[in-house]
């Protein structure tokens, strides 16, 4: 929501959303791609170290960060489809009777394909922020066990927390800007006989809307609610992890 409402207050647009009854338009695709995304990403990270590591030794931080960009590839081929439903209706709510609505008239009128079109977008963000999520994870999990002078799996949840909460608020940072023209990609409705240029046409005419700071709208929002989300995340894995 913070992308499609670009440049208006948060307070704004919630209570619009409000009044429209559609600050939960989308939220069903969103659930079932967030489900997906953190189960394709850390099931895909946990086979991808197995395999590069069977010997099950300590990988360091660089390696950790490519394992889990690498982990992106997977997470954004499964979620692309549910993305492009979320943000085409939270994009347009009225036009949509529900998700399978969105779903059915979107293959019916721009062909299956059409729930792929954002692919190459999701790509530049989920690559770099799988990067950037695990290698900072991992890089404050060791910082804090080495202050505390324990090892990295006797830390407390409150440090678990800590740790995921600063590397989601890190990878989106870093990949913000590859989330907006992702957003824009998937809104697009139209049979066009560029879209093999499509990516780099949003690309160009979001800059020309605003520049460089155009890329980082919504830096904040998002900011706030990567935080707990990721925090607990990590906590949820690191705890499931053990009892397994």
């Amino acid at each position: 929501m913070q992308q499609l409402h670009a440049g208006r207050p948060v307070r704004a647009v919630v209570m619009q959303s409000l009044r429209e009854r559609s600050l939960y338009r989308g939220s069903v695709p969103a659930a079932v791609s967030a489900v997906t995304e953190n189960g394709v990403v850390f099931a895909a990270n946990a086979v991808l170290k197995r395999a590069h590591n069977p010997r099950g030794e300590t990988l360091s931080l660089t390696e950790t960060a490519c394992l889990g960009g690498a982990a992106g590839v997977f997470s954004a081929t499964a979620i692309a489809p549910s993305e492009v439903i979320k943000v085409r209706m939270q994009a347009n709510p009225a036009a949509w009777a529900g998700p399978v609505d969105c779903v059915v008239r979107t293959v019916r009128g721009e062909g299956a394909a059409s729930l792929f079109r954002g692919l190459p977008a999701q790509l530049a963000r989920d690559v770099p922020f799988n990067f950037a999520f695990f290698g900072a994870y991992e890089t404050v999990s060791r910082g804090v066990a080495a202050l505390r002078g324990v090892g990295k799996a006797e830390l407390r949840v409150a440090d678990q927390v800590a740790a995921g909460g600063l590397a989601g608020a890190a990878a989106w940072f870093v990949t913000l800007p590859a989330d907006v023209v992702k957003t824009r990609v998937s809104m697009i409705r139209e049979h066009d006989p560029r879209l093999g240029n499509l990516t780099l046409r949003v690309v160009r005419d979001t800059y020309n809307e605003g520049g460089v700071r155009a890329f980082f709208r919504g830096l904040a929002a998002v900011s706030v609610r990567a935080f707990p989300v990721n925090g607990a995340l990590f906590a949820s894995y690191e705890a499931c992890s053990r009892w397994l």
